[in-house]
C-alpha cells in the first residue's frame, strides 16, 4: 500500500469513497487541495482521511490544531490497519506543520484510543419547562434577527466568550459561513441581544421541533445578558413547551431555576490529543508567583518523535522552558500515556485526578502539592464538530 498526499486528479476518486462510506448525497463534494492523505492499492484509492487545519483556543490565546476528519475505508480493505496507517501519517503531517493538537469526532472512543486521542469535552444538556424562564431579565436591550451581514459582530462575541476555555475552535469566516449555511437549511433561527448603545453581546441559533426549542448555541457576554435571552425563551409559551440547549461542562444555569431541569444529562464531545508535547508545555501558562523543576517521559507509540524522549522542564514567571533528549534510561518525576498527558495539558482534568485515575505516574508523590498548583483541571469547551 502507498500512502500519499490526494490531488486533484483523485478527486472523483474520493467522491466515490465518501460516497460509499458517508452515504452522501449524489453530487457532494468534499475534496479540498492539501488536506488528505490516501492509501492506494495500486492506482486505486481504497482509503483516505483528512486534516483540517484549525486553530483552538489554549490559555486564552489560538493555537494550531489539526483536526482529523472523513477516516473512510473500503469494506474490502477495513481491518488491515489501514486507519492506523494513515492516522499515524497524519500525525506526522500535522507535526511538520506546527500543530501543537489534533481533535476528532470519534465513531468509536475506544477505537480512536489506541492511537493516542482521548475524550477532552462533555456539555451538559438541559430540558427546560418554558414556564421556568418567565421572572428572568428586565426586558433591557432588545433582540433582533441576525444575517450574515452581521457575522463580523457574532464572531467578536464568540471570541470574547470561548477565550476562558481552552479547545474551542477559532472559527474562520470560511467556517463560520459553512455553519450558517448549514444550520439555516436545518431550519435553525438566529438571533442576537443588543444593548442600548446597539452593541451586541449574545445570541442564539435554535430551531422548533415538536414542541421544543432546540438551541445549537447559545452565547453571552454576562450574566445580566444570560437571564435576558432567559426572558426571550419565556415568550415562546405559545410555540413551545420546553428548552432544550447544550451548556459548557461547569456551567451552573440549573442554580438559578425555579424548578431543576426535566432532564438533565452529560454529553460527550470531542477527542483530542497532542502532537507536540514540548511545544505544548510551552504554551501553557503556570502561575506567576511558582518556581518547578520536573521531567517528563510519555508513552506515545505513534508518534515516533516523542518516543524514549525525556523533557525536562523549568517554569519560571508563568511560563516553562523545556529541554528534550533521550531517556538514557533514566525514572522521569512524571511518567504517562500520550492519551492522559493531552487531557492533562488542555486542563480536562487536573493532576490530582489524572493521579488518582493513574493516568499519571508521579515517581514521588509527596510533590503531588507543588505540581497541582501547577496543573490545575481547566474548563474545556467544544461546539463545532468535524
Amino acid at each position: 500500500m502507498k500512502i500519499t498526499f490526494l490531488t486533484e486528479r483523485h478527486r472523483e476518486d474520493l467522491r466515490r469513497l465518501h460516497s460509499y462510506c458517508f452515504n452522501l448525497p449524489e453530487g457532494e463534494d468534499w475534496f479540498e487541495p492539501d488536506n488528505y492523505i490516501g492509501a492506494f492499492d495500486g492506482q486505486r484509492l481504497v482509503s483516505s482521511v483528512k486534516i483540517n487545519p484549525f486553530e483552538i483556543f489554549f490559555c486564552g490565546r489560538p493555537v494550531k490544531m489539526g483536526g482529523i476528519g472523513a477516516v473512510a475505508t473500503l469494506p474490502e480493505y477495513r481491518r488491515r490497519n489501514l486507519a492506523a496507517a494513515l492516522l499515524e501519517e497524519a500525525l506526522a503531517v500535522m507535526r511538520d506543520r506546527g500543530d501543537i493538537f489534533s481533535l476528532l469526532g470519534p465513531f468509536s472512543y475506544r477505537f480512536y484510543r489506541k492511537f493516542g486521542w482521548e475524550l477532552a469535552f462533555h456539555r451538559w444538556e438541559y430540558t427546560v419547562s418554558v414556564e421556568d424562564f418567565a421572572g428572568f431579565g428586565r426586558g433591557a436591550g432588545r433582540f433582533l434577527p441576525l444575517t450574515v451581514a452581521d457575522l463580523p459582530r457574532m464572531k467578536t462575541v464568540y471570541e470574547n466568550y470561548v477565550a476562558e476555555y481552552n479547545g474551542a475552535l477559532k472559527r474562520s469566516e470560511n467556517w463560520w459561513r459553512y455553519l450558517l449555511k448549514k444550520l439555516e437549511k436545518q431550519g435553525y433561527h438566529f438571533y442576537g441581544y443588543e444593548n442600548d448603545r446597539g452593541e451586541l453581546e449574545g445570541y442564539l441559533f435554535y430551531q422548533f421541533n415538536n414542541g421544543k426549542i432546540l438551541v445549537h448555541e447559545m452565547i453571552y457576554l454576562s450574566p445580566p445578558v444570560r437571564e435576558e435571552i432567559f426572558r426571550f425563551f419565556s415568550l415562546h409559551g405559545a410555540q413551545a413547551e420546553t428548552v432544550v440547549w447544550r451548556a459548557p461542562a461547569g456551567d451552573a444555569s440549573l442554580l438559578l431555576l425555579p424548578e431543576p431541569p426535566a432532564n438533565c444529562r452529560l454529553v460527550s464531545g470531542m477527542m483530542a490529543r497532542v502532537v507536540d508535547v514540548k511545544s505544548a508545555l510551552e504554551h501553557l501558562t503556570f502561575p506567576l508567583d511558582r518556581t518547578a523543576a520536573f521531567s517528563l517521559k510519555v508513552d506515545d507509540p505513534h508518534a515516533n518523535w516523542h518516543h524514549n524522549r525525556c523533557f525536562r522542564v523549568q517554569i519560571a514567571e508563568g511560563k516553562a522552558t523545556v529541554e528534550e533528549g533521550p531517556g538514557n534510561g533514566e525514572e522521569p518525576d512524571l511518567y504517562c500515556p500520550i492519551q492522559g498527558f493531552s487531557q492533562l495539558v488542555l486542563g480536562y482534568i487536573g493532576i490530582k485526578e489524572a493521579v488518582e485515575l493513574g493516568k499519571v505516574i508521579l515517581r514521588d508523590e509527596k510533590r503531588l502539592p507543588e505540581l497541582a498548583e501547577l496543573f490545575p483541571a481547566k474548563k474545556t469547551f467544544l461546539n463545532d464538530w468535524f
